[in-house]
């Protein structure tokens, strides 16, 4: 992650099952939004 940023390369995610998000019920998919953002953001806020 530190080489990703250090590059200045964008940071996404495609949600932190990885499952479509057809087939979440809505809170699933609050949720792993949610999780997957807190991740992305505590590995990389500050790195750039």
């Amino acid at each position: 992650m530190d080489e990703i940023v250090s590059k200045c390369h964008e940071v996404a995610c495609h949600g932190y099952t990885h499952r479509g998000y057809n087939d979440l019920k809505p809170e699933e998919e609050r949720e792993g939004i949610i999780k997957s953002r807190k991740i992305l953001e505590e590995s990389t806020v500050g790195r750039s």
